[in-house]
């Protein structure tokens, strides 16, 4: 039988996947020197520093928009809450 869903388990398990990628990255990402994370690679944003960089980024603005628009949705946020506390 399949199990029924919860957005809260959805956002969850979202929410472990990417603390759980961002602390290996950086992990992985100090053991290099500073001129490695800075030096030009021909990527998009120009070095590994600039995409760490546009990653933190997008993922401050993901916050910013979520917190900015709760109220707008009143009714929303109390039903999202309400799912989270059981």
């Amino acid at each position: 039988m399949k199990k029924d869903v919860t957005m809260k388990e959805v956002l969850s398990l979202f929410a472990s996947y990417n603390a759980h990628v961002n602390r290996e990255l950086y992990r992985l990402v100090s053991r290099l020197t500073e001129a490695d994370r800075n030096s030009e690679n021909g990527s998009y944003h120009g070095s590994l520093f600039g995409t760490l960089n546009h990653m933190y980024n997008s993922d401050v603005g993901g916050l910013r928009r979520l917190t900015e628009h709760v109220k707008d949705y009143p009714s929303l946020v109390v039903r999202f809450l309400s799912s989270l506390i059981g």
